[in-house]
């Protein structure tokens, strides 16, 4: 899991193959990547990461792949 500058937090949810932001004083999520989000399907995503640009950088199981989403 990753926080933004702005107290969002980016978390992985590999069992639904997708990555949900919980903004910043919400309960409520926002799938951002994979899963029922127009983004492409992940296949068992593993960690997050964010870069100063807030791109968000998501690692699959084994290493294989890390996916990057240009910020919404």
């Amino acid at each position: 899991m990753v926080f933004d500058p702005y107290g969002n937090l980016y978390i992985v949810d590999s069992d639904n193959d997708r990555v949900v932001m919980h903004c910043a004083n919400s309960t409520v999520g926002i799938v951002v990547a994979g899963g029922s989000s127009t983004t492409p399907d992940l296949d068992k995503p593993t960690a997050v990461a964010l870069d100063s640009n807030l791109n968000l950088y998501v690692a699959v199981s084994g290493g294989t792949k890390v996916t990057e989403f240009a910020w919404l």
